[in-house]
């Protein structure tokens, strides 16, 4: 199988491609400047290539973002859906969320990146099902509020659960998601005890209630070689699912594994010059002085500065000295996921005798859906901007179904000047368009 890159080589159109860190910033791939169902056609025109093919009769488009450290494209995939054809037209978020009396739009778009054994393979039917995807939004540009039903996943990990655990909130509240509801009666308040209990379990707490277990020496272990590596201490679960992804991070630097490991080599030779000239006394260096060291062979100063942090063989009580056999200086000979899969499994899911931990967890997974708010503003340009809204005109004012909204309303965009006969005829345009 070809890799992606060669993949990428053989189309016969070269699309633009993206960085995958900096793709989403403001003006990256488009700076919006109207209505969703504008800016997506832009985006679509602009950005992305037509593939050569249909999923169930809707049309796929790709865009390839390339990471900037590492090199490798990730293709984005976009799939309009269309109401007429779909096999769903109705929205199930927007039924768990309380909004499944909004009007269908007539356009949905699915944007998706799949697994990674999957990037060089044509999506084919049942693309919407998948669970493996790396990533997979459905919008339809509505108004107000957008919605998002978490159900991403790590190697089989919950990221909700990792990441609330760790941060505070779910993956998507890096992009200003919240609580909207939880399943089973979960309310904002509960959801957010839970993970106040998680996160505050004290590391000391944790090895204790496991002493008697057959899992204590690799839980000991663990917790013992991450704090070991890490400047601060760490106390709380949260601080070591922090560290988890701190180490993780370095194991993704821009520079090349064996690139460091020379660096590394440097760095304790420096050390073990010092400690047989001091006969074994006052045998550590200050940052300062391990880096003017490393400048005598190395010119990357940057690169120096990056490796001292993560070395495991190092001890930081505010001089660097080898603290025992240097085996392995290096983080990255360190299987991060198969560390956090062990606390995932263990200390999450598998806690002994404690009701209140299981109950803390299951309240974290049962809460998928969070929200996003949308506010309306003008811009500074030379546009006007209004709401439009379909409204009830039933007589009995008072019933439950005239009270309610059937939507957010539309953007509609209009030069300035424009008569009102402009805006009742836009207006019209875009609910037909929606």
């Amino acid at each position: 199988m070809s890799t992606p890159l060669e993949a990428f080589k053989k189309r016969k159109r070269s699309p633009k491609i993206y960085g995958l860190h900096t793709f989403g910033h403001p003006g990256c791939p488009i700076a919006p400047a109207g209505p969703f169902r504008d800016n997506i056609r832009v985006f679509l025109r602009q950005c992305s290539e037509p593939e050569g093919y249909n999923v169930d009769g809707m049309p796929v488009w790709s865009t390839f973002l390339v990471h900037e450290n590492r090199g490798f494209l990730v293709p984005l995939y976009t799939i309009e859906e269309s109401v007429k054809h779909s096999l769903t037209p109705f929205c199930d978020h927007c039924r768990s969320t309380g909004w499944s009396h909004h009007f269908v739009s007539i356009r949905k778009y699915h944007m998706i990146i799949p697994a990674d054994d999957e990037w060089n393979k044509p999506l084919d039917e049942g693309v919407f099902d998948l669970q493996t995807h790396l990533c997979s939004f459905r919008m339809n540009g509505c108004l107000g509020q957008i919605t998002v039903e978490d159900v991403s996943k790590k190697r089989s990990m919950d990221l909700r659960l990792l990441h609330g655990v760790a941060y505070g909130h779910p993956w998507f509240g890096r992009w200003g998601y919240r609580f909207c509801n939880g399943g089973f009666g979960v309310t904002q308040h509960k959801y957010e005890k839970a993970l106040e209990i998680l996160s505050s379990l004290e590391l000391d707490k944790i090895t204790h209630d496991f002493t008697t277990g057959s899992l204590y020496r690799n839980l000991k272990h663990i917790i013992r070689y991450y704090s070991d590596l890490s400047e601060s201490k760490l106390i709380t679960l949260r601080d070591l699912l922090r560290k988890f992804s701190n180490v993780d991070a370095s194991l993704n630097s821009r520079w090349p594994v064996r690139r460091l490991e020379y660096v590394a080599h440097v760095v304790v030779d420096a050390l073990k010059e010092k400690k047989v000239a001091n006969k074994g006394f006052n045998c550590g260096m200050t940052r300062q002085e391990a880096r003017d060291a490393a400048q005598l062979q190395i010119g990357d100063t940057g690169l120096i500065d990056y490796v001292p942090k993560s070395m495991n063989n190092v001890n930081k009580n505010g001089k660097w000295c080898i603290s025992q056999s240097p085996t392995c200086f290096f983080v990255p000979r360190v299987d991060v996921y198969k560390d956090v899969d062990f606390l995932y499994r263990n200390v999450l899911m598998g806690y002994p005798v404690s009701q209140r931990i299981g109950l803390a967890v299951e309240t974290v997974l049962d809460t998928k859906h969070f929200v996003k708010e949308w506010p309306f503003k003008d811009e500074e340009d030379e546009l006007l901007r209004f709401i439009c809204r379909v409204v009830s005109n039933f007589r009995d004012s008072e019933s439950d179904f005239a009270r309610r909204e059937f939507s957010y309303g539309e953007i509609i965009a209009l030069p300035l000047h424009s008569t009102f006969g402009d805006l009742k005829s836009e207006v019209e345009n875009a609910l037909r368009d929606t």
